[in-house]
């Protein structure tokens, strides 16, 4: 049903955003942080809470930002290879925010 009233007009179909280590796609119909710094800032402190290897659920995920984010910093840190634990399941039911 959202989908329905988006009409792509000009310019890129979807936007990307950084989130701290990962990159993020949104479509028109997606949810998005209006304070990125805060939101960043948020993004960092649980990526210290989140242990190594963990199994992340990420529940209304949107575009999956954070569960990304967790993700990225497992990477960029060594800790995924092929014997990584760490994975991640994004959950979402809003068909427009799901289209990315």
């Amino acid at each position: 049903a959202d989908q329905e009233r988006w009409h792509h007009a000009h310019g890129s179909k979807y936007v990307w955003c950084t989130h701290g280590d990962a990159r993020v796609c949104y479509a028109p119909g997606s949810f998005l942080q209006a304070n990125t710094e805060a939101y960043n800032a948020l993004l960092l402190s649980m990526r210290r809470d989140v242990p190594s290897g963990s199994a992340v659920s990420e529940l209304h995920a949107g575009a999956g930002a954070i569960g990304l984010s967790l993700a990225a910093c497992e990477k960029l840190n060594g800790n995924e290879d092929e014997t990584s634990t760490f994975s991640l399941r994004c959950v979402e039911i809003v068909e427009a925010a799901r289209e990315t």
